[in-house]
């Protein structure tokens, strides 16, 4: 299964119990990603770490993201500020290009298990929209209703960092949208549709809306032990 996460930069912010942490991480050209599976594991040894989900990009072979769940935001920050998180940075430093941009997300639901690659198992629950801005919601709906491949798993939430977010050379915050798709085809497929062409508008005229970014990923997962 793939999934489709959708950025919202917005001008114009919350802090829920659980956050995940995104980190896009552009790699040095063909690079190995195995150094990952170890900071996997020294994340998850860390206080408040509960799920790490790794993935290239669909779109980009030499762009990674990593999808960290954690019980709150001060854990994230009190594994950033340790010794291990030095480690690990020195041991994933040789195949890192640029510095890694990474935010906090309140997801809605949490854990988002539309990131799981677990085959459509999540269920698209009238609970779930009201957490979402009306034309979020709108646009969910017509998907549901209309998109070949659409599992009917989704996360969405607000970056916890507030406005401090960079974008296209101003400050922004942050809505995040996940989306899962059985494929890209099937996602890219519905983007052809007269479907997706009327109601993507409805994003699009999103008070204060700066862009919108797509990515696919398709994550391997990897939970703490209980």
């Amino acid at each position: 299964m793939q999934s489709l996460a959708l950025l919202l930069p917005l001008a114009a912010a919350a802090t829920a119990v659980g956050v995940t942490e995104i980190a896009n991480i552009t790699l040095v050209a063909n690079s190995s990603i195995a150094v990952f599976d170890v900071a996997t594991q020294v994340i998850l040894q860390q206080p408040g770490a509960l799920t790490v989900r790794t993935s290239r990009l669909v779109e980009n072979a030499d762009s990674f993201r990593m999808f960290v769940d954690w019980e709150s935001v001060e854990a994230c920050q009190a594994f950033a500020n340790s010794q291990s998180y030095e480690e690990i940075s020195h041991k994933v430093s040789p195949v890192i290009a640029a510095t890694p941009v990474t935010y906090n997300v309140e997801l809605s639901p949490f854990p988002p298990f539309v990131f799981n690659n677990d085959e459509g198992q999540g269920v698209y629950t009238e609970a779930r929209k009201a957490n979402v801005t009306q034309a979020v919601m709108n646009f969910l709906n017509q998907t549901k209703d209309t998109a070949e491949g659409f599992t009917g798993q989704t996360a969405m939430g607000w970056v916890v960092e507030g406005e401090e977010i960079p974008y296209n050379g101003t400050s922004c915050r942050v809505f995040v949208l996940g989306v899962g798709w059985e494929s890209v085809a099937d996602h890219e497929a519905w983007m052809e549709t007269d479907a997706y062409k009327e109601y993507i508008p409805e994003l699009w005229a999103l008070d204060g809306l700066l862009g919108i970014e797509l990515r696919h990923v398709s994550n391997k997962v990897v939970h703490a032990e209980a």
